[in-house]
């Protein structure tokens, strides 16, 4: 089996903001491509903490660091390694299919996303009405054209135009009147509105889960964000009760001990 080497940090000829740059191993030369890549780095001297995105190319994939420190850029490199390296290895074991416990802990992780980016300053509660109309709206296949994907850093007005350019309002009364106005379809677009939130989640820990098991991932990231909705509507209100709904998704750690790779279909 090949080896992955770690990459070193690395500098385009026109700037000296640091790089990670990683090519592919041969025998994942486009096997790989397309594959999200998330990772989280925290704060380090002068530089912020931040999420890097990225997607593998055909043959390598690359990401700023966002530092010039040279210390800094050593150690994000290695984060950055430890993270694309687990991903690489497990497109090269082929997709696992996820427990239900597993599942439900993947969307907490998105509902706690959710919570630790508003919470301290949640808006309004219109804003997390519209989230959570235009969320049934789609699950409910009222929404048959592809919806903006809901993302957890989207600010308020975004939530809000988007409601009020698919539906003519934005909260309240009028808002659940004009989406049960519109005609019930079993074919729920999931994808379009929950796919960001389950590709961000799945990279984030480096998964490659199989077709059965994203789409029952995104019903419950459905759920978890219709939840977060909730809690922050609440918040908006000036209301922070404790946040039991919480206690309900199980920590990622325990829910891994029973992780399974799919069978692979014949042929």
């Amino acid at each position: 089996m090949a080896v992955l080497k770690m990459s070193r940090p690395t500098t385009r000829s026109n700037s000296t903001v640091h790089q990670y740059r990683k090519k592919l191993p041969r025998g994942l030369i486009g096997r790989a491509v397309g594959t999200k890549v998330v990772v989280a780095f925290p704060a380090s001297g002068n530089d912020p903490a931040f999420t890097a995105h990225a997607t593998v190319g055909s043959t390598e994939v690359t990401f700023s660091l966002r530092t010039r420190d040279p210390a800094t850029a050593k150690a994000r490199n290695g984060l950055a390694s430890a993270t694309v390296e687990a991903l690489l290895a497990n497109v090269r074991s082929g997709p696992i299919v996820l427990t239900h416990k597993q599942t439900v802990a993947l969307a907490g992780e998105v509902y706690r996303k959710f919570i630790a980016a508003h919470s301290d300053d949640p808006a309004t509660p219109d804003v997390w009405a519209a989230v959570k109309g235009i969320n049934r709206a789609v699950r409910e296949g009222r929404v048959t054209a592809d919806i903006a994907p809901l993302t957890v850093g989207a600010d308020g007005e975004t939530h809000r135009g988007l409601a009020r350019r698919t539906f003519g309002a934005d909260g309240g009364a009028a808002l659940t009147a004009r989406i049960n106005a519109l005609e019930r379809s079993p074919q729920a677009n999931l994808e379009a509105r929950f796919g960001a939130l389950a590709d961000y989640v799945l990279a984030l820990h480096g998964l490659v889960i199989d077709a059965q098991s994203r789409g029952r991932l995104l019903l419950h990231i459905d759920g978890a964000s219709t939840q977060a909705a909730v809690t922050l509507k609440a918040n908006a209100g000036g209301d922070y009760s404790p946040d039991l709904a919480a206690l309900r998704f199980p920590p990622l750690e325990s829910a891994q001990l029973a992780i399974t790779t799919a069978p692979a279909k014949n042929g």
